[in-house]
């Protein structure tokens, strides 16, 4: 199977027990796929903006019982943490084998571009 990094966008408010649940969330249901063995699996803060929710989900949330009835916009992604991160992903997707040519070992080189859009690129719905 290929190496596999995965990142998730979940907190809403830069607070340490909401990091917390994103990351028992994110564990449990990583659990129902126990072949997938990410090499690095990360959390990262969300955005939530009501006017940007599409149906139902913008019918739910004025719900009295929704956890985000009333809720002001918030965004708290930290572009640079994420463009990091992404970078720090090609030397560890670099594969460690070697092969032979010509009689000689020689190290295997795999150019991996990984691209994170910027807030530019972003999709004004995201």
């Amino acid at each position: 199977m290929a190496p596999v990094a995965i990142f998730a966008l979940g907190p809403f408010h830069d607070e340490e027990e909401e990091w917390k649940e994103v990351r028992a969330r994110l564990d449990k249901e990583l659990e129902k796929f126990p072949l997938l063995t990410p090499i690095v699996t990360e959390i990262f803060g969300g955005k939530y903006d009501e006017e940007k929710l599409r149906f139902p989900d913008n019918i739910i949330l004025k719900l009295p019982g929704s956890p985000l009835h009333n809720m002001p916009a918030t965004d708290i992604r930290d572009w640079k943490a994420i463009r990091d991160w992404e970078s720090k992903l090609a030397a560890q997707f670099q594969p460690p084998w070697h092969t032979e040519r010509n009689g000689k070992m020689v190290k295997t080189k795999i150019k991996l571009k990984i691209q994170v859009p910027t807030l530019q690129d972003s999709d004004p719905n995201l």
